[in-house]
């Protein structure tokens, strides 16, 4: 995807959300490495490209889940150009620990 942006969209930007930072299974620090050194890397190729890490996995709640939408929007801003390489992480409130399904219990 970069090195299409690169080719076709020059001065794109583009944000990657990575793994959730609660997540520590084996699996997510090669993730987690391979996309730091992506954004990292990706000024050599003068490629605008970001990276969040939330802190937490998304709770189904907008309101909960909203910083990192507004981050994003907010990287995405003209303003905001000279920002590429960043690795962010993006604090997010606690997910309530019940969940109500049930339409009884409301």
């Amino acid at each position: 995807m970069a090195q299409i942006l690169r080719r076709r969209l020059p001065g794109t930007w583009l944000t990657l959300i990575g793994p959730h930072l609660d997540d520590h299974g084996l699996q997510v620090h090669p993730q987690r490495g391979a996309l730091r050194g992506l954004v990292t890397e990706a000024y050599a190729e003068d490629l605008r490209v970001n990276l969040l890490l939330p802190s937490r996995a998304s709770s189904g709640d907008e309101l909960l889940d909203a910083p990192v939408g507004q981050t994003v929007l907010s990287l995405a801003l003209p303003v905001m150009n000279h920002l590429r390489g960043n690795v962010i992480e993006v604090p997010l409130p606690p997910a309530p620990k019940l969940r109500v399904t049930d339409p009884q219990l409301l």
